[in-house]
């Protein structure tokens, strides 16, 4: 894959989940560290998955967006106000 595409399948997920940390942090004044940690991850994975198959980096981006929202149900504890 040439980079533009590899940016733009990698700096998508990555943006996302920023972006969603950034959100949480200004409305609920918490940030959980996995979906920080998910995002470097993607972005640290660029250079390799540009020598990948685009179905073989699509499924990187996949496997690790699985394994956050995985984490995240395996910790999740419901506030007073979800009860």
């Amino acid at each position: 894959m040439d980079w533009t595409s590899t940016v733009a399948l990698f700096g998508g997920p990555a943006l996302y989940l920023i972006g969603r940390a950034l959100f949480l942090r200004l409305t609920v004044r918490h940030t959980p560290p996995a979906p920080i940690l998910a995002a470097g991850t993607i972005l640290a994975l660029l250079p390799v998955a540009r020598h990948l198959p685009a179905l073989a980096a699509l499924a990187l981006v996949a496997v690790i967006l699985i394994a956050l929202v995985g984490d995240e149900r395996l910790s999740w504890r419901p506030t007073a106000a979800a009860k």
